[in-house]
This record gives C-alpha cells, structure tokens and sequence, in this order.
C-alpha cells in the first residue's frame, strides 16, 4: 500500500491500445454492518490498476485479486462507508473511473426514550398536565418508530410522542425502532404513573 492510501498491482500487460474508462461496481446495492462487499474495477487493457478512496485511506483489512481488479472487505464496517474509485493504466493512458459511493447499513442500537428531564424509566405526574416523549436511536438508515400503550398500538409512527394526562393514561410506553435496511427491530419501554392531586380541606 502507498502511503496515499491507494493500492497498486500489476496486471498482464496489453500496451497496443488505450485503456478503457473504468468502471466500480459492487457485488450488492444493499451492503449491511458486518457483511462482506466486493468492488470490482471493469476495465480493459490495463497494465497496472489502483485503488483508493477519496475521503480516508482504504480499509486496513481489504483483501485483492491476483490482477488487483477486485477489493474485497469482509465483515466491513460503517467507517468503511465512503466514496471509492480504481485508476487503470498502460504505457499509452490512465484513467480514473466515476467515485462509487459504498454506504453501510446499521442499526437500530442504543436505542432510549427521553422525558423533559432525560432519560427516566418511570414518570409520575398528575392528571391534567402533558407529557412529551421522544425516542430515539442510532441508525442508518433513519429508523421508524412506534409506538404502544399497554400494548395497544397507538397508531403513532413520529419519534416524539406526546400525552395530555388524564388517568386513562397509566401504564407502559413502548417505543420500537424499526431499520428497513437491516431488518433489525428493537423495543424499549417506560412507566407512566398518572395521579389526582387532592388538594387538603381547609380547617
């Protein structure tokens, strides 16, 4: 590996003509956390092909062809997403292709649900007030959230969810995080305590 952060091979020679534009193209359009993704440089009558990517250096764990024509990163992770490119040579030209832009799914993870206060497991509070819930989680992409009462779909698909109190409101939030990309679902959940606040008579 160069110190700029690209990978050179040589590939058997055809100096005769130029070589072609090269082209990136990836083994899947869907690449999740932890999979293996395989770029292939297509290209023709290239003596020497290299690698890199335009914003860092190259994953240190990549594995190359013979003829340096495909990179392979296997259990790739979400810092190996990035814009990736090979550059084709022969003693007539060289060509750079198009970047192609590796995106790595993930997520959801850490998922947690937050009150006026942060995060709290169980909220108390008195009839008549109002309660804002948000939840959120890391992921990409966005996930989708909803959301459950006791288990009762509330119909809710927003990040936040808000509660005007009245003591129908008792019980368990849960928050779930749906990634489409990954197909990974996680829940979490917090305790609702409504009370009337009765005011002392006076003597």
């Amino acid at each position: 590996m160069s110190t700029t952060g690209r990978i050179d091979s040589c590939v058997v020679p055809s100096p005769t003509v130029p070589v072609t534009k090269p082209v990136v193209r990836a083994n899947s359009s869907l690449v999740k956390e932890n999979d293996t993704a395989t770029l292939t440089c297509e290209t023709e009558n290239a003596e020497r092909i290299a690698w890199g990517r335009s914003n860092g250096r190259l994953p240190s764990d990549i594995t190359l062809s013979n003829d340096n024509r495909t990179l392979t990163v296997s259990s790739i992770k979400r810092l190996d997403s990035g814009d990736y490119y090979c550059e084709a040579e022969n003693v007539i030209n060289k060509i750079k292709s198009d970047i192609y832009t590796l995106t790595v799914n993930y997520g959801p993870e850490n998922l947690i649900i937050t009150g006026p206060n942060g995060i709290e497991s169980l909220f108390n509070l008195t009839v008549g007030t109002s309660l804002s819930l948000r939840c959120s989680a890391v992921s990409l992409p966005p996930p989708t959230y909803h959301w459950k009462h006791n288990e009762i779909d509330l119909g809710k698909y927003d990040s936040i969810l808000t509660l005007d109190l009245s003591l129908k409101e008792n019980g368990s939030y849960t928050c779930t995080a749906s990634n489409s990309k990954t197909n990974i679902t996680v829940a979490t959940s917090v305790v609702v305590i409504v009370y009337v606040l009765i005011k002392p008579k006076s003597v």
